[in-house]
């Protein structure tokens, strides 16, 4: 099974491929329960309000950058 992870890079998500096997994920889940820190990090999930407010945000965002380069294109 392969994973994804993204990280923002210029502007934009580059994206790069993870290999987990059943026993690389077998070797880590026995590193958590011998206590050991940092072998993965938990995702908190947004709840749907707060995606809505990103939302909102991102519209708004998206919306200036068009203007902006419409403004530019008629000034030329």
């Amino acid at each position: 099974m392969a994973g994804q992870v993204g990280r923002a890079v210029g502007g934009r998500v580059a994206r790069r491929r993870i290999a987990w096997t059943p026993w690389k994920l077998a070797r880590m889940l026995v590193r958590v329960c011998t206590g050991e820190a940092g072998v993965w990090r938990e995702v908190r999930v947004p709840t749907a309000a707060v995606e809505a407010a990103r939302q909102v945000s991102r519209e708004r965002t998206g919306l200036t950058q068009e203007q902006t380069r419409l403004r530019n294109q008629l000034r030329g």
